[in-house]
C-alpha cells in the first residue's frame, strides 16, 4: 500500500502544481488582454501630417522602394463625421468614422503615391500623436523613373495634433 500512497501523493502534488500554472497563465492572459483594450484618445481635432512613410512594391518587377516624405498637410476630424484635409492651399472634404482601431474615411485626394480614401490600421491614437497604416494594391509613380506601375503600397502616416 505505501507505494501507492506514495504514487498518489506525488500525483496530487503535481495536480496542484499545474494547477497554480494554470491559474497563473490565466491571470496573465487577463492582464495582457486588459492593456491591449487601452482607450484610445479621440481623434476629433486638428492634426498635422508631419511625415509619410511609403513602400512600393510594384507586381511587375523584383525589389521595393522605400520613401520618405515630409508633408505639410493639415486634417480635421469633426465630430460629425467630417473629415476637412488642406494641402498647399488645397481643400478637399469627405466623411470618416473610427471603428476599432480602424479609420475609414471616403476623402478624394491623393499623394504623388496613393489616395487617401479608404481603411487604415490606427497604430497609435493619444492626444498628441496619431499614427495611421494602410496597405493596397494601387497605381503609384514610380519615384526614379516618373512611370505609373502597379504594385502594392504600404504606407504610414505620423500625425502630431494642432495646438489652438
Amino acid at each position: 500500500h505505501g507505494f501507492f500512497y506514495t504514487l498518489a501523493w506525488i500525483c496530487f502534488i503535481n495536480f496542484m502544481k499545474i494547477g497554480r500554472c494554470i491559474l497563473m497563465g490565466m491571470l496573465l492572459a487577463l492582464l495582457t488582454s486588459s492593456c491591449d483594450d487601452e482607450k484610445m484618445g479621440s481623434i476629433v481635432g486638428k492634426w498635422n501630417v508631419n511625415r509619410a512613410e511609403f513602400n512600393l512594391r510594384s507586381f511587375r518587377y523584383p525589389g521595393s522602394v522605400n520613401q520618405v516624405e515630409d508633408m505639410d498637410t493639415a486634417f480635421e476630424f469633426r465630430n460629425d463625421g467630417t473629415l476637412i484635409l488642406s494641402h498647399s492651399g488645397r481643400l478637399s472634404s469627405g466623411k470618416y468614422q473610427v471603428k476599432d482601431k480602424e479609420l475609414i474615411t471616403d476623402i478624394k485626394f491623393s499623394t504623388t503615391v496613393t489616395g487617401l480614401s479608404g481603411i487604415y490600421t490606427i497604430k497609435e491614437l493619444t492626444d498628441s500623436r496619431l499614427v495611421l497604416f494602410v496597405e493596397r494594391d494601387d497605381t503609384f509613380q514610380d519615384p526614379d523613373t516618373g512611370v505609373n506601375l502597379r504594385g502594392t503600397v504600404k504606407a504610414t502616416f505620423h500625425f502630431d495634433r494642432t495646438v489652438e
